[in-house]
């Protein structure tokens, strides 16, 4: 995962971009496409529309690095992130299990301005 994109969009599109760069298959173990929402757990509230404000500057961010992508070096990501553990939950979706991780973020002086001040 990339530490370019705070609030919500295109960070998947990131990751999606990686893997296929590295050519790294994706495979999905469930057909989601029978589901019903949530596929996870956002933890705020629903209809907190608070992360769509950063939509279009991600978009930016994500369609820059799709011009350098050849090029670009994956230097950020989990491995230079700093966070604080809160806690981890194993749970499930259709007898699925998935552990959940939540963490506080300690994001970069320069992102700070694409993260909701109340998180």
């Amino acid at each position: 995962m990339s530490n370019d994109y705070w609030g919500w969009g295109r960070e998947d599109d990131d990751l999606k971009k990686r893997f296929q760069r590295e050519h790294i298959p994706i495979r999905r173990e469930i057909d989601f496409s029978d589901s019903k929402p949530p596929y996870f757990i956002h933890d705020h509230p629903i209809g907190d529309h608070r992360d769509f404000s950063n939509l279009a500057h991600n978009t930016e961010v994500f369609n820059f690095f799709i011009l350098i992508l050849k090029s670009k070096r994956f230097n950020t990501g989990l491995s230079t992130l700093k966070y604080k553990l809160v806690r981890v939950n194993i749970q499930t979706i259709n007898n699925v299990a998935y552990t959940y991780i939540k963490v506080e973020l300690n994001c970069q002086n320069a992102n700070k301005k694409y993260v909701h001040p109340s998180r």
